[in-house]
């Protein structure tokens, strides 16, 4: 037999499994634990030349894709989907790992629009990123607790509290408590109480600090020590988690590979001859995203003659009136297309003075 053809729909302790072999339709799902689906595929291997499995992208990683390469066996790691393709509201795991084979027996075929393969990054390249991640993780927290504290006192009328977690901050925002309760018996203990309350929101963001700092630093450090030339306006920080998010800048053969990953691209509606531009897809890497459109708006301030901002010079211009929605338009379509003009650069596909842009050494 040439191909033997396995679809899975992972979880952490149960594995749906269904098998499709050269020129027939898949066999009945089967669950199996994670151990034996290791065994049951390395059987396969001594009924046909080849192997292939797919499966989804999800919270397991990519573990099970090196260990199954380790066996000799091919492996697509997927975008997950709805594979409830004609909407019948049946979704079981067994359905979703037969439909799985089936795409995968399509994609095998030819048909490459069937799944979308997921490129898995090497150990070395994961651990990077995750580093990366990590710290946008503690900012996010952080963010999360001095909100949080920030909402608490607005809902007593509470306005421009600064710094309030650093300390004697608190201290100093009692008084203004006992102004706002004056007229409440017990204000003493009504201040005392959200003052308490402040501190644990204080506490958490104390611990969270530090780690958030070295995180930083790291990556900063990481950045320097590469010695890369960068555009004016993009820090080291900035710099260090572009590169880590697409991990190797040399896997894309053309530019609508760039723009398809940022998830940057416009959507479109169509039929008979109508059409309309719909919001961006929002298909691709989302940290990605945010960091590219961060990176626009610097060029926007440090990058003046940047040849992408030539078009929308009326728009994101100091003296524009643009409204909201234009402005938010326009920034999107420079991310975009700063990340294939990034994509030349550190390729050496193009010259930066020739996309006008300033590069700054490292």
């Amino acid at each position: 037999m040439e191909i033997i053809k396995l679809g899975v729909d992972t979880h952490q302790n149960s594995y749906s499994v269904a098998r499709m072999f050269e020129g027939g339709n898949p066999q009945p799902s089967q669950n199996m634990t994670p151990e034996a689906f290791l065994k049951f595929a390395q059987k396969q291997k001594k009924l046909a030349k080849r192997v292939v499995v797919a499966y989804e992208a999800g919270p397991f990683g990519f573990h099970l894709h090196r260990q199954l390469v380790a066996l000799g066996i091919e492996c697509l790691v997927v975008v997950a989907q709805n594979w409830d393709e004609r909407h019948k509201k049946t979704k079981t795991d067994k359905i979703d790992a037969r439909q799985i084979v089936l795409n995968l027996d399509r994609y095998l075929a030819g048909n490459t629009r069937a799944l979308a393969v997921v490129r898995v990054p090497t150990l070395s390249e994961e651990i990077a990123r995750d580093l990366s991640r990590e710290r946008d993780q503690f900012k996010k927290d952080r963010n999360r607790m001095i909100n949080r504290g920030h909402a608490l006192l607005r809902r007593y009328g509470m306005r421009n509290l600064g710094r309030w977690w650093e300390d004697g901050a608190l201290e100093e925002l009692q008084p203004r408590l006992l102004e706002q309760f004056a007229d409440q018996a017990d204000r003493e203990q009504l201040a005392k109480s959200l003052i308490s309350q402040m501190g644990d929101y204080a506490e958490q963001i104390a611990q969270l600090t530090p780690r958030l700092d070295d995180l930083t630093a790291e990556l900063e450090k990481a950045s320097k020590e590469q010695r890369q030339e960068r555009p004016k306006g993009m820090g080291h920080l900035s710099l260090e988690k572009l590169g880590r998010e697409v991990c190797d800048w040399n896997r894309f053969t053309n530019r609508r590979q760039v723009g398809s990953y940022t998830g940057l691209c416009s959507g479109r509606s169509q039929s008979g001859g109508r059409g309309a531009e719909l919001p961006i897809n929002k298909c691709g890497n989302p940290r990605l995203r945010a960091t590219l459109v961060e990176l626009a708006w610097m060029m926007v301030l440090f990058q003046p003659d940047y040849i992408r901002l030539k078009r929308w010079k009326g728009v994101l211009g100091k003296a524009s009136k643009a409204p909201a929605w234009a402005r938010k338009k326009a920034i999107v379509a420079v991310a975009r297309q700063l990340a294939v003009d990034l994509w030349r650069i550190f390729t050496g596909r193009a010259e930066p003075s020739a996309l006008g842009l300033e590069m700054v050494a490292a």
